[in-house]
C-alpha cells in the first residue's frame, strides 16, 4: 500500500508517492526470515536470554580498542584523556577549582589591547603572554607549587571577585537560582541514584554570612521523587533546620578564631529568633545528656526536646538544677515558662552569646544559663528533705523553684 508524503516546497508536485524501494524490499525479506522475539512485547526485535560469551568478548575488545585510540589522540594533542571522553559523553564531568591558566585567560582578556582581536587571535595572544609569565620561573615552570606562588595574587583576586559577584546576586535577590546552577551536578547525580537504586541522596547548600532569596540562609538539594515530596510538604521544618545549621556554622567560625564577633549576627526581633531558641535549647539539652547518659531516650524522648514544662519532675528524678536564670524573666522552667512567649529577644540574645563566649574561652567569668547536678550532700538527703533542694536558681542566687511540688515525692 502506497503512502503519501506532503511536501512543503520543491520543484515537484505538492504530493509525491513513496513506494517500496529495492533496499526496503531486501530489508523486509531479511527481517521476515529472522527469528521472532517475545522478550519485550510484540514490537521488540531483541533476542531473549543472556548475552553470549562471544559477544561479550567482542564488545570488550572493541571498547578496549576505543580507549586505546582515545589515549593515543590525547597523547598526540597533549590533553587529558578525560576531556576527550567528555566530548562523546563517555565520562561524567566533575566540578573542579580554578587553575592559573583559566584565571589568567579571564583576567587578561579584559586588556584593551586584546579587545579588537578575533577570538582565535586573542587566544593565541593570551597563550603567548601566559608562556612569557611562566618563563619567569625558569627551570621551575612545570612545578605546580611554584606556579601557585606565581599566580597567587591573581588567584586570590579572582576568588574575591567571585565572592563579590555572589554577594551582588544576594543583594539583587538572585542568589538562590544562581546557587542552584552551581550545584546542578549534585542534583543530577542524586536523581540518577534514585532511578538506579531508589536511594535518596540530598544535602545542604548555605552560607552563614547572608540570607538567600527565600528568606532562609540556604537551600536543601536533591533529585529523588521522595525527596521532592518531602521538600514540598515539610518546608517549615527544613527552613528551621537551615537556620540551625547557619547558626552552628557561624558559631564554629567564631570558636576557631575566624570571626571576632559571634557569627552570624542575629536580630532577635526577627524570625531568626527561632534559630536562637533552638540553640539555647540545644545548650541545655547537651548539659542534660552529659550529666545523665540515659537522657536521650528517657528524658528528651524521640524529638530530643528540652523539657521546660516538665522540668520539676525531670530535675527531681535525675537530681538536676538550672542555674544562672535571668532575674528579669518572671517565669521559669517548671513554673509555666514558655520559651517563645516568656523570654524577651534581647535576653535570649545575651544568653546565647554568653554561652558561646565561655565555651570558646573558659577563662571568662561563668555567667551562663546551665544545668548542674545536685551536690553529693543533696543527693544523699532523705526523700522528705530532698523536696527543698533547689531546681532553678537565678543570677542573684535566689531560689525560684524546688522539688517540693514534684510528683516524684508524692
Amino acid at each position: 500500500m502506497k503512502r503519501l508524503l506532503r511536501k512543503s516546497a520543491g520543484p515537484r508536485t505538492i504530493y509525491q508517492n513513496i513506494g517500496p524501494t529495492p533496499e526496503r524490499v531486501e530489508q523486509q525479506k531479511s527481517q521476515s526470515t529472522a527469528a521472532p522475539s517475545t522478550s519485550h512485547g510484540p514490537q521488540s526485535r531483541h533476542k531473549p536470554g543472556p548475552i553470549p560469551d562471544a559477544i561479550k568478548q567482542e564488545v570488550i575488545a572493541r571498547h578496549q580498542a576505543f580507549r586505546e585510540d582515545i589515549e593515543a589522540i590525547a597523547a598526540k594533542c597533549n590533553k587529558p584523556a578525560k576531556l576527550l571522553y567528555q566530548l562523546v559523553a563517555e565520562e561524567f564531568r566533575r566540578p573542579r577549582g580554578t587553575n592559573s591558566w583559566n584565571v589568567f585567560e579571564r583576567e587578561m582578556a579584559q586588556d584593551p589591547e586584546l579587545k579588537g582581536l578575533s577570538r582565535d587571535n586573542k587566544v593565541q595572544a593570551l597563550k603567548e603572554l601566559y608562556d612569557q609569565k611562566l618563563n619567569e620561573l625558569g627551570d621551575k615552570r612545570d612545578d605546580p607549587q611554584e606556579r601557585a606562588k606565581l599566580f597567587a595574587t591573581m588567584l586570590s583576586a579572582h576568588a574575591t571577585k567571585l565572592q563579590g559577584e555572589l554577594q551582588q546576586f544576594n543583594r539583587e535577590g538572585k542568589l538562590t537560582p544562581h546557587l542552584h546552577r552551581m550545584i546542578q551536578v549534585f542534583i543530577d547525580l542524586s536523581a540518577l541514584l534514585d532511578r538506579l537504586y531508589g536511594v535518596q541522596v540530598f544535602g545542604w547548600a548555605l552560607s552563614p554570612d547572608y540570607e538567600f532569596d527565600n528568606g532562609t540562609p540556604g537551600m536543601i538539594w536533591g533529585g529523588g521523587k521522595d525527596f521532592e515530596r518531602v521538600r514540598r510538604d515539610e518546608s517549615s521544618a527544613i527552613n528551621k533546620q537551615l537556620r540551625d545549621f547557619q547558626i552552628l556554622f557561624g558559631y564554629n567560625k567564631m570558636k576557631h578564631g575566624e570571626d571576632d564577633e559571634i557569627a552570624p549576627h542575629i536580630d532577635p526581633t526577627k524570625k531568626d529568633r527561632d534559630g536562637q531558641q533552638s540553640l539555647f535549647s540545644n545548650f541545655l539539652r547537651e548539659d542534660i545528656e552529659y550529666l545523665v547518659p540515659s537522657a536521650k531516650a528517657e528524658i528528651l524522648g524521640k524529638l530530643r526536646q528540652m523539657p521546660f514544662a516538665s522540668w520539676i519532675d525531670v530535675a527531681s528524678k535525675h537530681k538536676l538544677c538550672i542555674v544562672g536564670w535571668p532575674v528579669e524573666v518572671v517565669k521559669f522552667p517548671g513554673g509555666g515558662f514558655d520559651l517563645k512567649k516568656d523570654l524577651p529577644g534581647n535576653i535570649l540574645d545575651s544568653i546565647v552569646k554568653a554561652r558561646q563566649r565561655y565555651e570558646v574561652n573558659p577563662q571568662l567569668a561563668d555567667n551562663r544559663v546551665k544545668i548542674i547536678r545536685w551536690t553529693e550532700a543533696q543527693q544523699n538527703l532523705p526523700l522528705t528533705k530532698q523536696k527543698s533542694v533547689p531546681i532553678v536558681i537565678d543570677t542573684t542566687g535566689r531560689v525560684l523553684a524546688t522539688a517540693f511540688t514534684s510528683t516524684v515525692y508524692q
